[in-house]
């Protein structure tokens, strides 16, 4: 498969994805969506590099960002659950930003996690 620049379709991204593509050609993707402005959508072709650094420096990001969606969506790929220390973390930076629907979504995640 040749070197990937640019996104790819709807329906061509459903099918790379259920293809066996190379980490290079899945890195390229993701790099393409990310400069795009579309991190969600990169997520599955880190994911298919084996990216885990990458995925662990945008949880991060997510956690600074006071971001709750993106913030799933990578523990969702990691296949790893939230804790208490990173949801109150999220929330303080979401409160911080002004985002108090995150940061209500982020205190009721920290108080399910201490039943």
């Amino acid at each position: 498969m040749k070197k990937r620049r640019s996104v790819p379709n709807p329906l061509e991204r459903r099918h790379v994805l259920s293809e066996d593509i190379n980490r290079d050609d899945a890195l390229s993707i993701a790099e393409a969506y990310m400069e795009e402005g579309r991190v969600l959508d990169s997520l599955a072709f880190f994911d298919k590099a084996g990216a885990l650094d990458r995925l662990q420096s945008l949880l991060v990001e997510s956690v600074e960002a006071g971001d709750v969606f993106l913030f799933r969506a990578v523990c969702s790929v990691l296949g790893s659950e939230a804790s208490d220390v990173q949801w109150r973390a999220l929330g303080e930076a979401a409160k911080s930003q002004g985002k108090l629907t995150y940061f209500a979504e982020a205190d009721r995640q920290v108080k399910a996690l201490k039943k």
